[in-house]
């Protein structure tokens, strides 16, 4: 099954209610509609795609963080983390957390980033204080050479799913 047919099933569970509080919600904290978080771990909880994704966000002591916002997130898969030989089980060990948290920063940026970013080519300022470059080729959109499969926007930001992890 393609990626965008998992991630659409999770995000039809999320809106539907059927993802269980092992953390995602239909209803943020805040009352508004589901968070960067709560549709991250229903995703995950429907198609297994941002395992280590999450472990590298309870190990950084960011998942409440991504509960605020506005902010864009460019959530890379478990595939993307496995091309540097990481995934849920060794993310927590594999590098020093300081590096861990950069490397996840690198991943965030203010605000929401809609597709108008990218017919700029902007650049953008993650939270780790470091540039991303957007850009463009043909009908794909790319943040620096990493490519957006899938988009879609929620209730405190933006979540791109992209093929490779981002490194600062």
């Amino acid at each position: 099954m393609r990626i965008h047919s998992r991630l659409l099933i999770g995000l039809v569970a999320l809106v539907a209610g059927t993802a269980t509080l092992g953390t995602p919600q239909t209803v943020s904290a805040r009352g508004r509609g589901p968070d960067i978080v709560d549709v991250v771990l229903a995703i995950n909880a429907k198609t297994g795609e941002f395992s280590t994704l999450i472990a590298a966000l309870q190990t950084a002591g960011l998942v409440d963080a991504l509960r605020g916002g506005p902010f864009t997130v460019f959530a890379p898969t478990d595939a993307a983390f496995a091309k540097l030989g990481l995934n849920a089980g060794n993310i927590a060990t594999a590098l020093p957390k300081e590096d861990l948290t950069n490397i996840l920063l690198y991943h965030v940026t203010s605000g929401r980033v809609g597709v108008q970013a990218w017919l700029k080519c902007q650049q953008l300022e993650m939270l780790n204080e470091d540039t991303t470059q957007l850009s463009r080729q043909r009908a794909k959109l790319f943040i620096n050479s990493s490519r957006v499969t899938f988009g879609l926007p929620v209730s405190n930001g933006s979540i791109y799913v992209i093929d490779a992890v981002l490194l600062p």
